[in-house]
């Protein structure tokens, strides 16, 4: 006791980096959002951590692990959040929305425990209270077997919600309605004390609850005024409570509230009190600009055994109810959102992103693992002594800057090279050439793919036949005219020799040829026509006649036969090929 009452050592060790480390400064997804720490509480071996994101954080302190638990309504801000160590660890989180989820987390098993003997791993429960809140939730409070949560609101309702580990179920009950809200709830042997902000009251559940309000004198004015109710020994008699007043005071008294003593710290306040040293505290033009606010206390919880804690504003207390004292005090404090106790550990969420730990020796993982540093009583008479020696630094650098360099050597080259490049281009590509090391750009050979080009196995002359036949059934489609390629002079009087010759050859001498004249020359057109058709068929022996249209009109008979030319290269009568002549 001597030594927790010492608060010289009382002081903030070191920050908790590791914490902040893996703590993440924002949250994931397309709108993402600022995360920010509202309320904390502190188990032996972790911290329960809410977040304004809906999100509850389960940090490990040993083994430095940081675990997320999502509850039911994960938009909504944790507002106040406990938890407690029983067969299992149960954390409770209660949100801005008035929903209240309760985790129930396995404890792992001693690394000691033969793999045999171990049962298999749980997984965590979530168990959700809805519908009984409407506003957010202010205050929670464990029983000590973790069975019983008693939750209050804003608006001064307070729930009891019963879990049952076998059944895996719960059930929820609204016990009270203090239509003020709740500041704090504290529960030990069966006796729930419930402070508010117009007044403290007592309740024990015997077949209905029993209300006794704490003291007969009402508050002057409504505060935040927090109340506990402690055990000094192991008797279930063996109970007080505490119960914060304005003006700096403290009420004490028992089960049936009935004050039995009423302890004044107003004027030990006044009187210079031990400041607990911190890392970053607030630096004193800051304290300058902040405004001055009237000392209170507000919600109060144990430290230690036999000591209190309290806050209000940003001032934290240590009292000893005991001795009636004012053990010391954290100032400098930027803000204070909540606090949290675990026997002889302090831990203050300063601001949104700060957490103070606040303890008279620092955490076990940052000692380590101890060393034993005792020396050999056995005296070793044959050692050498060893002897400390001078340390030889290098001169070698110091050396190379004390010697001359000329620094035009340097750049000498680079800078004729740059002069060359933009002055004369001449130069440039005569010096390319005597270089020896070059790096050569090959042009990429692109090879045409041959997918869809198929060669045509069909001859010459069937291609050109296609392409005629359809050439005639386009023009007959589209009605367009027939149209004639002249040939060069010189080949347009070698075709006018062939048709005379052949016409020469002809058996009848009266066939004129047609004769394909130029553009500006008109030439009447011919129809040949048979005149006498032998009975043998022979095409040699045929008469025919030549006229022109006009003439053929007047002189026309049904028994003149006209033969159209197939070929109009080929005007020779007697042609031994049928396939010149057509016979209409």
């Amino acid at each position: 006791m001597a030594q927790q009452n010492n608060t010289a050592f009382l002081r903030e060790w070191a920050p908790l980096s590791d914490l902040f480390d893996k703590l993440p400064a924002k949250t994931g997804g397309l709108f993402s959002q600022d995360i920010k720490l509202t309320c904390i509480d502190a188990l032996s071996e972790f911290l329960v951590i809410g977040t304004n994101v809906g999100t509850v954080y389960w940090y490990n302190r040993k083994r430095k692990d940081l675990q997320r638990l999502r509850c039911e309504n994960s938009n909504s801000p944790i507002t106040f959040i406990k938890a407690v160590s029983t067969v299992d660890y149960m954390v409770a989180s209660g949100n801005q929305s008035g929903n209240i989820s309760i985790f129930q987390i396995p404890k792992s098993h001693p690394d000691s425990l033969p793999d045999a003997l171990k049962p298999q791993q749980k997984q965590v429960e979530r168990y959700t209270v809805t519908d009984l809140h409407k506003c957010p939730i202010t205050a929670l409070e464990w029983s000590k077997n973790g069975m019983k949560l008693f939750s209050g609101d804003k608006t001064g309702i307070i729930v009891l919600t019963e879990l049952d580990f076998y059944m895996h179920v719960c059930k929820s009950i609204e016990i009270l309605n203090e239509s003020y809200e709740v500041v704090q709830l504290s529960y030990r042997q069966q006796h729930l004390m419930v402070s508010t902000t117009f007044r403290s009251i007592i309740c024990q559940h015997l077949d209905k609850w029993k209300v006794c309000q704490v003291g007969k004198k009402d508050r002057k004015v409504l505060g935040k005024f927090g109340g506990l109710i402690y055990q000094r020994g192991f008797k279930p008699n063996d109970v007080v409570l505490y119960c914060m007043r304005p003006g700096l005071r403290i009420w004490i008294a028992d089960v049936e509230g009935e004050v039995q003593k009423t302890l004044l710290f107003k004027d030990l306040l006044c009187k210079d009190c031990a400041q607990i040293p911190i890392l970053n505290p607030l630096s004193k033009t800051l304290q300058q600009l902040k405004p001055q606010k009237e000392a209170s206390f507000g919600v109060v919880q144990q430290f230690c055994d036999n000591l209190l804690i309290t806050y209000s504003n940003d001032v934290v207390y240590i009292l000893d109810p005991a001795n009636m004292s004012i053990l010391a005090t954290v100032n400098n404090l930027r803000s204070i959102l909540g606090i949290a106790t675990y026997k002889d550990e302090l831990f203050i969420l300063e601001e949104e992103r700060s957490l103070l730990r606040i303890s008279y020796h620092p955490e076990d993982s940052i000692l380590g693992e101890m060393v034993d540093v005792n020396l050999d009583s056995i005296v070793i008479s044959n050692a050498e002594e060893a002897q400390e020696i001078v340390k030889d630094e290098p001169k070698t650098f110091d050396e190379i800057s004390k010697q001359e360099f000329d620094d035009s050597i340097l750049f000498k080259n680079t800078r004729k090279l740059k002069k060359k490049i933009y002055s004369n281009s001449k130069a440039f590509s005569r010096e390319t050439n005597n270089e020896v090391d070059l790096s050569y750009t090959r042009p990429t050979l692109m090879n045409l793919s041959a997918v869809g080009v198929l060669p045509d196995l069909r001859s010459p002359e069937s291609i050109v036949n296609d392409i005629e036949n359809k050439e005639k059934i386009l023009s007959d489609v589209l009605n367009l005219e027939k149209l004639t390629i002249r040939p060069p002079q010189d080949e347009q009087l070698e075709v006018k020799d062939s048709i005379k010759s052949d016409i020469l050859l002809c058996p009848v001498p009266e066939i004129e040829s047609r004769i394909i004249g130029s553009g500006k020359e008109w030439v009447p057109k011919t129809i040949t026509q048979i005149v006498t058709v032998p009975n043998d068929w022979n095409i040699a022996s045929l008469q025919t006649s030549s006229e022109s249209d006009s003439d053929r009109k007047s002189h026309a008979s049904s028994s003149s036969i006209p033969i159209t030319r197939k070929n109009r290269h080929s005007s020779s009568a007697n042609d031994s090929s049928l396939s010149d002549w057509e016979i209409v």
